[in-house]
C-alpha cells in the first residue's frame, strides 16, 4: 500500500517524462529566445553539463526491445475475435412467439422514476438474454410468458447496492417493455465472417464497414498504429536506461537536487494539501511514515536530474539548441494530453513559479530533442525467437456500451 501510494505521487508531480511522445523535425534552430544556450539554467542554477557528465559511446548503440512490434494475420484474427465477434453476436429472427428462460429477445423499453424517464433506461432493439441476470432483479423474470408484440409494465426496485449508478440505488421505478421478437443467437467464427455480417456490426457500431476486408484492413492499420506508438515509447525508454549505463555523471551542480526537490515537494503541496493542511500529515495519513516518502522522492528526484543533465551534455555536444516554434508546439501537445486550460496552468505544475516552471520544460524539450536524436541513431535489436510477443489485442480493446441502467 505504501509503495502504490509513493508511485501515484510521483508519477503525478515528479517531471514531464523524457521518454513520452515528441517530435523532431531534424533541425535545430538557433531561436534561444528565453534560454541561455552556453550553460544550463534550472531551478535558478546555471552550469555548463558538460563539466559534470562523463559521455561515452551513446551513437548507434545496440538497444534490445522487448517485442517486434510486427501485425500479423493472427494479431488481426485475435483482435476481430476479442473485440467483434464477442461484443456483436449475429441474431436471427424465430417464429417462437411465448418468451421463456433461456430465449434471446428483442425488446424496447422506457425506465420512468416518479412518472419522468431517467437517463439510461430507455433504448430501442436492445437484446436481452433471458435468465442472463445482466439487468437489475425482476426485470428478465417479468418478460417470462409475455407473448412477442405485447407491452408490459414492470415495476421495480434497484438494489440497495446499485453502483453503477448511485442515484439510483433503492429508487423504484417502472419499465414499460415491449417484445419485438424472440431471437436465436448465433455464433459466428472469424473465416464464416460475410460481408452481411459485417454491415451489421457497421449499424451497432457505427463504423463505415462494408465488407469483411474492410474490417481487417482497418483492424490492421489500428494495430500496426499502436504498436509504432508503443515501439516508439519503448525505444525512448531503453536508449534512456542504456545512456545511463555508458555515460557517467561525476557528481550534480551544487545546490541542484536541493533546489529541484524544494520544486517537487512544493507541487506536492500545491496538489494535495489544498484544505490547509501540510504535506507531512497528508503523507502520514495515508500511512506513510514522512522519512520514507521524503528518502523516496529524494532517490527519484536524483535519478531524474541524472537521466537529464546526461541528455544536456549530449544536447550541448551536438549543438542541439533550443528553439521557440517546436517549443511552442510542444507546450501545445503538454497542454492537450493533460488539460491544462493556459500555459501558466501548465508552467506552474512544474516550478515554484510560472516563470521557473516555463524556465523548467525548456530544459526538458531540448533534452527530449537530443534524446530522440540518440534513439534515431540508436540500432533497435527486436527478439529473435519465432514467439516474440506482438500486437495481440491487449491494451486495445474496444469498450462495451452501457446500454441502460437496468443493467
Amino acid at each position: 500500500m505504501k509503495k502504490k501510494l509513493m508511485i501515484a505521487l510521483l508519477s503525478a508531480v515528479l517531471t514531464v517524462s523524457l521518454c513520452g511522445c515528441s517530435k523532431n523535425d531534424g533541425e535545430n534552430v538557433n531561436d534561444t529566445e528565453g534560454m541561455e544556450t552556453d550553460k544550463i539554467s534550472s531551478a535558478g542554477i546555471e552550469y555548463d553539463p558538460l563539466d559534470y557528465v562523463e559521455l561515452g559511446d551513446y551513437l548507434g548503440m545496440d538497444v534490445e526491445l522487448q517485442s517486434d512490434y510486427t501485425v500479423d494475420d493472427a494479431d488481426v484474427q485475435v483482435f476481430i475475435e476479442q473485440n467483434v465477434l464477442a461484443q456483436y453476436p449475429n441474431y436471427i429472427d424465430t417464429d417462437k412467439r411465448t418468451v421463456e428462460t433461456g430465449d434471446f429477445v428483442n425488446i424496447d423499453y422506457v425506465g420512468k422514476r416518479d412518472g419522468v424517464a431517467f437517463q439510461g433506461g430507455t433504448a430501442s432493439g436492445y437484446v436481452l438474454g433471458i435468465g442472463s441476470g445482466s439487468f437489475i432483479p425482476g426485470f428478465e423474470d417479468g418478460l417470462v410468458g409475455v407473448e412477442v408484440g405485447n407491452t408490459v409494465d414492470l415495476p421495480l426496485t434497484f438494489p440497495e447496492t446499485y453502483t453503477r449508478n448511485p442515484d439510483m440505488a433503492g429508487a423504484e421505478v417502472v419499465f414499460t417493455v415491449t417484445v419485438n421478437k424472440i431471437v436465436e443467437k448465433q455464433e459466428i467464427a472469424y473465416e464464416d465472417m460475410t460481408d452481411e455480417y459485417v454491415k451489421y456490426v457497421a449499424v451497432l457500431s457505427g463504423m463505415p464497414y462494408e465488407t469483411v476486408e474492410d474490417m481487417r484492413s482497418d483492424v490492421r492499420a489500428y494495430l500496426e498504429a499502436v504498436n509504432e506508438s508503443q515501439k516508439a515509447s519503448e525505444a525512448r525508454s531503453s536508449v534512456l536506461t542504456q545512456l545511463t549505463k555508458v555515460c557517467t555523471v561525476k557528481e550534480l551542480p551544487e545546490g541542484l537536487l536541493d533546489a529541484r526537490m524544494e520544486e517537487v515537494l512544493a507541487q506536492y503541496t500545491r496538489m494535495y494539501c489544498q484544505d490547509g493542511s501540510t504535506l507531512q500529515e497528508f503523507v502520514e495519513a495515508q500511512g506513510q511514515n514522512y522519512d520514507e516518502f521524503l528518502d523516496s522522492v529524494t532517490q527519484e528526484v536524483q535519478a531524474d536530474i541524472e537521466s537529464q543533465i546526461i541528455m544536456e551534455a549530449i544536447a550541448a555536444k551536438e549543438g542541439i539548441a533550443f528553439d521557440q516554434s517546436g517549443f511552442d508546439e510542444y507546450v501545445a501537445r503538454l497542454m492537450s494530453s493533460y488539460g491544462y486550460e493556459d500555459q501558466d496552468s501548465l508552467y506552474e505544475n512544474y516550478g515554484l513559479t510560472a516563470e521557473s516552471g516555463k524556465a523548467y520544460l525548456q530544459k526538458v524539450y531540448v533534452c527530449d530533442q537530443a534524446l530522440q536524436m540518440v534513439v534515431d541513431q540508436a540500432n533497435l535489436i527486436a527478439p529473435q525467437n519465432d514467439d516474440a510477443d506482438g500486437a495481440d489485442g491487449d491494451g486495445a480493446d474496444t469498450e462495451t456500451a452501457d446500454h441502460t441502467e437496468a443493467e
